[in-house]
């Protein structure tokens, strides 16, 4: 973020730019924040000014991790790396996860393949049936991904399997189950994988 970038840049200052090296300032950027900043671009404006323009890598989810009565909220980019801590991104998916402890801010998370394969369920999902998620659960060691829709039933999805082509399959299904009317308790993708038409789901009573 800008103010993290502060620091380092304000040694700069007063520096006649004609003698700054501005590939190896590039690379001595991109190296000291390479899970926050993608691309950074420095351009020389003489007489004494220095143009530096960073694309960092988007955020994705607000992740709620849970340690017994604590809860640590945090904010994860594209590569799983918390980026803040405190404060949601009302605009970001809610994921909550257990753990047996609390993690750094500034520190890798969650795993970018298997982060990817989340955000893929909660836009996907919106997007082929035009529900809502209200917020998911990460279970770690099982690899599975349990999303509470806004009609109120789970979504269970096998982080191991195509995500896609488990929430295609329920699509396929929705011919007979109709999702908006039916009242259920929750629908689960992961058995035999996405290579099963087989999908099972629980009424809810």
């Amino acid at each position: 973020s800008g103010s993290e970038l502060a620091p380092f840049l304000d040694k700069l200052k007063g520096k006649n730019i004609f003698f700054v090296n501005t590939d190896s300032l590039t690379t001595e950027l991109e190296q000291t924040f390479k899970n926050e900043i993608l691309l950074v671009r420095i351009s020389k404006s003489y007489p004494s000014k220095l143009i530096v323009k960073v694309d960092e890598y988007p955020a994705i989810i607000n992740l709620r991790v849970v340690t017994g009565d604590k809860i640590q909220k945090l904010v994860l980019n594209q590569l799983g790396y918390a980026i803040s801590e405190g404060a949601e991104d009302k605009s970001l998916p809610i994921v909550i996860m257990n753990s047996d402890k609390q993690f750094a801010k500034q520190s890798v998370v969650m795993d970018p393949s298997r982060l990817e394969k989340i955000r893929i369920g909660f836009s996907k999902f919106t997007e082929l049936f035009g529900m809502k998620i209200t917020q998911g659960e990460y279970l770690k060691r099982e690899r599975e991904l349990h999303m509470m829709t806004e009609k109120n039933f789970e979504l269970w999805l096998d982080l191991t399997s195509d995500v896609l082509q488990q929430l295609t399959k329920l699509k396929r299904a929705t011919v007979k189950l109709d999702l908006t009317t039916t009242p259920l308790e929750y629908i689960d993708l992961r058995i035999a994988g996405g290579e099963s038409e087989k999908v099972i789901f629980k009424r809810r009573k």
